[in-house]
């Protein structure tokens, strides 16, 4: 009987905020386990600091000659796993199982668009046979439709004349249309597609892997180069980003950019957005010399916006010293007043600001971004406001939820 080494991926393997899936804790106590027949090799997915190769590779992985290289196995494995095939055979056969194992990590960890991998069985004599979660239909439908989605959000990055433009464009996409799946994370029964790009951008629902793979699928996909970091946050597991902006690397959490409200209405920051890894740290943890250096602090200001919302390339913010409203570029300079009104929880529907109009009983008005249309459309006390959609939710005096539709 031929020798087998058996290397399990068993969907996902970081949770965000919780402890890890059942179908791999067990197992992943001990990474060899000898057999007369089989030796068992288990392990947790972690972050690969190699960068992503090209998404274009011209052989194929069914008729490629290939020797035991790492980066050509890489290819070729990656290649079988896009094209959905069920094996190749290595012409030399690879020295060992972790050979073959730490490739496919690094093609889960570089690759988001591969997310429909169940497993991986590589014997000896040189033959890789990969499972499937899913037909191969259902894995070619699943690819069109996270490539329909990533498509309309990297066309609209490639419009942008920037990288930081780029890059901005894809995190505040990727924060005002995911939503973090609260409720079946404390249900306990976070589904697999939660940790995947195509749970993002698909199904519109992930928790912080999810995030941070559909990040790094998109930047990459518009030529800025971004990877996935694991490590954790507050003592939890966690994901996020390394962005190289302009030569220069900056880490990215579009997970805690994107905060779950006491409403399950939309926010956005900025606060974990192009940061240095010293201002990381202070509640992230990772092993940060396996990655390039991040120090530059060339986006700050933008990082202590607190109550604002973006139209076009302007931010619209509240002073944190006076309470009313100024405009800035998206570079955060150039700062002017906009509207002398002290004002709290700016909201934004296409081209009008929403906002608590302190200076006349916490009513809710409007306004235009151009600072025409200054009306009250809310003739009550409001003490919070949120927008989810085109209703807007707050909070009244009796401290009881109300909606109002714009």
């Amino acid at each position: 009987m031929k020798k087998l080494s058996l290397l399990i991926c068993a969907g996902i393997f970081l949770y965000c905020f919780m402890h890890q899936p059942k179908s791999i804790s067990d197992a992943a106590s001990s990474i060899f386990k000898e057999s007369p027949a089989i030796s068992a090799a288990v392990s947790h997915l972690s972050h690969s600091t190699s960068p992503a190769p090209s998404p274009v590779l011209t052989a194929s992985a069914a008729s490629t000659t290939v020797s035991k290289h790492p980066s050509s196995l890489y290819e070729v494995m990656y290649q079988a796993m896009k094209n959905v095939q069920p094996e190749v055979t290595l012409q030399q056969p690879a020295s060992s199982s972790s050979v073959v194992f730490n490739q496919y990590r690094k093609i889960l960890d570089n690759q988001p668009e591969i997310f429909y991998v169940d497993a991986v069985y590589y014997y000896s004599n040189g033959v890789i046979k990969f499972k499937y979660k899913y037909s191969r239909a259902a894995i070619l439908k699943m690819k069109k439709q996270l490539n329909q989605q990533a498509d309309k959000i990297v066309r609209q990055a490639n419009q942008k004349k920037t990288q930081f433009e780029k890059v901005l464009l894809i995190h505040d996409a990727v924060v005002n249309s995911v939503r973090y799946d609260e409720a079946n994370l404390e249900k306990g029964a976070l589904p697999d597609l939660d940790y995947t790009a195509y749970g993002a951008l698909v199904n519109k629902s992930a928790v912080c892997d999810g995030y941070a793979k559909a990040m790094t699928l998109l930047l990459n996909r518009a030529g800025i180069w971004s990877e996935k970091v694991t490590g954790t946050a507050n003592g939890e597991d966690h994901a996020w980003n390394l962005v190289k902006v302009n030569g220069k690397y900056y880490y990215l959490d579009a997970t805690w950019d994107d905060p779950v409200s006491f409403d399950n209405t939309d926010i956005l920051r900025y606060k974990y957005f192009l940061v240095t890894g010293s201002q990381l740290a202070k509640d992230h943890k990772w092993n940060q010399a396996s990655y390039p250096k991040a120090t530059s602090t060339q986006y700050s200001r933008l990082q202590r916006l607190t109550d604002f919302v973006r139209y076009n390339n302007s931010i619209y913010y509240v002073n944190s010293s006076n309470s009313e409203i100024y405009r800035t570029d998206i570079w955060g300079t150039k700062p002017v007043k906009f509207l002398s009104t002290h004002a709290a929880s700016l909201k934004i529907r296409n081209n009008t600001i929403y906002y608590i109009n302190r200076d006349n009983d916490n009513y809710i008005y409007k306004i235009n971004t151009n600072g025409t249309g200054n009306m009250p459309v809310v003739k009550s006390t409001a003490f919070t406001l949120g927008m989810r959609g085109d209703m807007l939710k707050y909070m009244d005096a009796a401290s009881s939820f109300r909606e109002a539709r714009i």
